[in-house]
Order: structure tokens, then C-alpha cells, then sequence
């Protein structure tokens, strides 16, 4: 490094001479300040032309936390798609150097974050993302409607909210607790239309949640979008005559918010692309406990102390698991009362009939272009559930091999 030394004043002035130690330090000087010697001046920022400092010139690891002042870094100083998971140094980025509302969606590039870039304990696991459920649920002439959905993994539940509302109709949601216990699934997405008598309408309400590793399949098929209508009509009355009682759309199936049971997975194991790098041949598992007692029960601490576990891969199989113990979203709940909801003032069911005598329970075929059409909106966060109660869908016949035990599944078209 070149040494800087001070020209002083009686150096330069007129009767010095100029001998060889004073041109020595005029060359050496300017040298010396570039390279940051002892002594030597410091670089201004105002020195420093506007654009004039480029990536290329930047030394990789150069700017770490510690060279950031406080908040320095706002989102209008990151050009779009320029932080990318390369650019990242391990740790390197902390929340207190991160100036509130500064990284916003547009500021990410596709793909930049990925899982080796999220500390493991921030999402609970890797390889998750967030997907929705949607609940419309229509008041009828009566009183107040409510219905009732179980969220998917609803330990994991990140916010509700009504998303629409029809003219006079007003709407609330909230998450319950349903069911025994405090396993996985006993949660739910309650959405409530109210309004004055003979006043029809409808309100619907959306849960956020996290999810593992979709696609499920259905008959061999990938299924990403799970629709249903719950329709009501008196006995005997004529088909035309029947009303959309509730409408329900998610990305994952009902029968993954069986209470106890979960796909969110506490590991997986991936193969390297040699070329690439890039993960491939990716599976989930999730452990299962052994033996466990309850909470509370003898040997409870015990088993804490040294846990039994059985390795679960997370197959589309195992997904499929309780299939038939929920096949569509109603199951479980008291039907009769919703029954008695719909029913005009007065009447009420006859003795030997059952709610199914009243609901038809429709699934939408989700293996047609038109099924992709609803999910990409459902992604989108547009009101899908409200779409198909208004009439944005015509239902076609009924297909000839049902998809789900005892409900019949239908193709449909846009209006």
C-alpha cells in the first residue's frame, strides 16, 4: 500500500524548491487516498458520481450488515428482480437493516427465495405455501344462515375475512373451534348472512391457510381445485324449483382437515441435479407418533422424554387417507338444523326423512380446462364461490364414474 505523506504549506511556497521528495509526494498522494492509506483523506460522498458504483465493481460480500446504516436500504432503491437468492449472503440481510414496508411482492424476483434461503424454523417446514378456502353461504328467506367449513392444517391458519356481500345482506366470519380435542382440523371458517325477513342474499367468507406439497389426485388424476354445491329443494318439488344453499372452493381436499390428522411435513430428502443444481426427485415425510398418550394421561411425560416415531413418506396415497370419512365439506355437521333453516316458518321435516331428502351435494368435474380456469381465479384471490352462485356456470350432466363415495360429480361450462 502506498504511503501518504502531508505537503505542508512551507513546502510550496515561493522560495521552495521543487526537488525530487515533493514530486514523490504529489504522485504518491492521489494514490494513497485511492487505496485508503493511514493518514490519507477519506472519500466523500458527494465525490462519488450518481449510478457511478456498479454491481461489477462490488466486491462479492463486500457490503455486509455492518457497512448498512440503519433503514438505509428502502424499496425504492431496489431495482425489480435485482436481490435474487445469489446475492444473498448467509445471514447477511437481518430484520433491523430492513426498513419497514420495504420489500414488497414487486421487489422479489420469481424464484429468488428459495427454501435453503428461509431459516427452518420461520414456516415451521420447507416446501409450503399458502392456498385459500372459500365459503359462500345463502341466506334464503328466513333468518340468519351460517355455514361452517373446516380449514385445512387450521393450526396453521393465517387470517378470515368476508370477501362479499349481496345488496341487504350482512356478512361475518370468524374461526371456531369444532370437534374434541386440539389436533389438526378443529378449526373452522364460520360465515354468516344476516338481513330482514324475506330478505335473500348471500356473504362469503375466505381463510388463508398453509399447505404441503399439493397436487393431490383423484382416480389417478392430478386435482388441485375442490368445488362443491350444496343445493336445497323440498321433497317432491320439481328440480327447477332447486336453490344454491352454499358453494365451497379450495385448493386442497375436505378430508384433510380430519381432526388428528396432517400432511405438513417434518422433513424431506431430495436428490441434486448435476447440471443444474437444481432439487429434483423430491419427498416429504412426516413422523408419527407411536404409542403416545394424551395429554394429561399416565406416561404422557414419559414418552416426551423419549419419543417413538414411524416415518411417513407423504404420498398422493396418504393424502387420500380419510377420504371416505369426509368426502365432501358438510361432513359432520348437524344438516337437520340447516334443514330446519331453509324450511319456511312452520314446517319442518316429516318423521323417516333425513337432510338428504332436502341437499344434494354436487362436485364440479376438477379434471376439465374449465376447473383450471376457476383455480387460477381462486390463486388470484377473485371471488370464485360468488361467481358460481351467480351464475357464471352452467352444470352439465352427471358424469358416469363418480369421483367420491355416495356424491355425483358433474361437468359444467361457463356462462
Amino acid at each position: 500500500m502506498t504511503d501518504y505523506n502531508d505537503i505542508p504549506q512551507a513546502d510550496i511556497d515561493t522560495d521552495s524548491p521543487i526537488d525530487e521528495s515533493l514530486l514523490e509526494r504529489m504522485r504518491d498522494n492521489p494514490i494513497a487516498i485511492t487505496e485508503g492509506s493511514s493518514g490519507a483523506p477519506k472519500i466523500q460522498t458527494a465525490a462519488i458520481q450518481d449510478s457511478a458504483v456498479t454491481s461489477p465493481k462490488i466486491s462479492a460480500l463486500a457490503v455486509i450488515t455492518g457497512k448498512i446504516a440503519d433503514l438505509a436500504v428502502t424499496a425504492g432503491k431496489i431495482a425489480t428482480g435485482a436481490v435474487t437468492n445469489a446475492k444473498l449472503a448467509a445471514l447477511a440481510v437481518t430484520t433491523d437493516k430492513i426498513s419497514a414496508s420495504a420489500v414488497t411482492t414487486a421487489k422479489i424476483n420469481d424464484l429468488a427465495v428459495t427454501s435453503p434461503k428461509i431459516n427452518n424454523q420461520a414456516i415451521k417446514s420447507n416446501h409450503l405455501s399458502i392456498a385459500n378456502v372459500d365459503l359462500l353461504v345463502n341466506k334464503g328467506t328466513g333468518g340468519t344462515a351460517t355455514g361452517q367449513i373446516a380449514i385445512p392444517n387450521s393450526v396453521y391458519s393465517l387470517g378470515v375475512e368476508i370477501i362479499a356481500t349481496t345488496a341487504g345482506i350482512t356478512g361475518t366470519s370468524t374461526i371456531a373451534a369444532v370437534g374434541a380435542g386440539g389436533g389438526i382440523g378443529v378449526n373452522s371458517l364460520n360465515v354468516e348472512a344476516a338481513g330482514g325477513l324475506f330478505t335473500t342474499g348471500s356473504a362469503t367468507g375466505r381463510a388463508w391457510y398453509i399447505t404441503a406439497s399439493p397436487p393431490y389426485k383423484l382416480n389417478g388424476m392430478e386435482t388441485n381445485l375442490f368445488a362443491y354445491i350444496l343445493e336445497f329443494n323440498k321433497p317432491g318439488d320439481p328440480e327447477e324449483n332447486a336453490q344454491i344453499a352454499e358453494v365451497f372452493a379450495c385448493e386442497s381436499p375436505p378430508w384433510i382437515s380430519y381432526p388428528g390428522f396432517s400432511i405438513l411435513p417434518d422433513h424431506y430428502t431430495h436428490d441434486t441435479d448435476p447440471e443444474t443444481g437444481e432439487e429434483i426427485n423430491l419427498k416429504c415425510f412426516k413422523n408419527l407418533p407411536v404409542n403416545k398418550p394424551e395429554i394429561g394421561e399416565p406416561g404422557y411425560v414419559e414418552w416426551m422424554q423419549n419419543p417413538e416415531y414411524l416415518e411417513q413418506e407423504i404420498t398422493p396415497e396418504y393424502k387420500n387417507t380419510h377420504l371416505n370419512n369426509k368426502p365432501h365439506p358438510w361432513s359432520g355437521l348437524d344438516m337437520a338444523q340447516k334443514v330446519a333453516a331453509w324450511l319456511p316458518e312452520g314446517e319442518e321435516m316429516q318423521e323417516g326423512e333425513t337432510w338428504q331428502d332436502y341437499f344434494t351435494i354436487k362436485f364440479l368435474c376438477p379434471h376439465c380446462e374449465q376447473s383450471n380456469v376457476l383455480l387460477n381465479m381462486l390463486k388470484d384471490h377473485a371471488d370464485v364461490t360468488g361467481f358460481i352462485y351467480g351464475g357464471g356456470i352452467a352444470l352439465g350432466d352427471k358424469m358416469e364414474e363418480s369421483l367420491l363415495p355416495e356424491i355425483e360429480t358433474y361437468s359444467f361450462t361457463f356462462t
